[in-house]
């Protein structure tokens, strides 16, 4: 029987733990979305926000889901924190619909700015919404151009459940990231196999119609095996 946290147990671990898993982006979504146009990106089990942080940074639009408040806030003061490093975010303006988003569950929507209070003298300011949820439930309306599920581990059926949800909410020509603790990895992470997977899982549940741009095992060293998939929906 597979023992997962609840959100309460999660709260406490990144309460105790402000960087958890540590500060900077995951390097392997770094790697592949790098060269991506930014757009809309939907961070799935976004924990801390150090991912949300790095996409607001490179001019992405970014939706947070994650079923731990405490992640949230941290994920709030992680976009704003960014501030500190030259290319990325700082002052925020919170949108007029409050009411409206507090209703789906949903923080305001944040505009992020350039230090010192302005936007800064770029074509598109990129936005924050942060949805608390539990992320096999979560089910939006809009689609995605990019959508990161990072080291999300739920219990077999759910996960395969969910990453079919994932393909529903990325949008025509969009890209889909999903990295996680493998199967055979001994390093750090959950040791129950009913929550790991292959790459070969994930793409097991994507369409045929889909471009598999990567699909591996990634050895970090001292045992700590990842299982890696980027893959890309078809264009309309």
């Amino acid at each position: 029987m597979v023992a997962v946290m609840d959100n309460h147990g999660w709260d406490q671990r990144f309460a105790d733990n402000p960087q958890h898993f540590g500060a900077g982006p995951n390097t392997l979504l770094e790697r592949h979305a790098s060269e991506l146009t930014p757009g809309s990106a939907a961070d799935v089990g976004c924990g801390q926000g150090r991912n949300t942080a790095w996409l607001l940074g490179r001019g992405w639009d970014v939706t947070a889901v994650d079923f731990s408040e405490v992640a949230l806030r941290h994920t709030r003061e992680a976009a704003q924190a960014a501030a500190h490093v030259p290319d990325a975010v700082a002052e925020v303006a919170v949108s007029e619909d409050e009411d409206a988003q507090a209703e789906a569950g949903k923080t305001p929507k944040v505009e992020v700015s350039a230090d010192g209070g302005e936007t800064a003298a770029v074509a598109h300011v990129p936005t924050l919404t942060t949805v608390q949820a539990d992320v096999s439930e979560w089910h939006p309306e809009e689609t995605f151009d990019l959508v990161v599920a990072a080291y999300l581990h739920l219990p077999a059926e759910k996960m395969a459940a969910t990453w079919e949800h994932l393909v529903e909410i990325t949008a025509p020509g969009g890209t889909l990231v999903v990295v996680g603790h493998d199967r055979d990895n001994e390093g750090n992470g959950p040791k129950d196999p009913d929550v790991l997977f292959h790459a070969a899982d994930v793409v097991a549940k994507l369409p045929e119609t889909w471009t598999v741009e990567v699909a591996e095992a990634v050895d970090r060293g001292e045992g700590s095996i990842d299982a890696l998939v980027v893959a890309t929906a078809p264009k309309k």
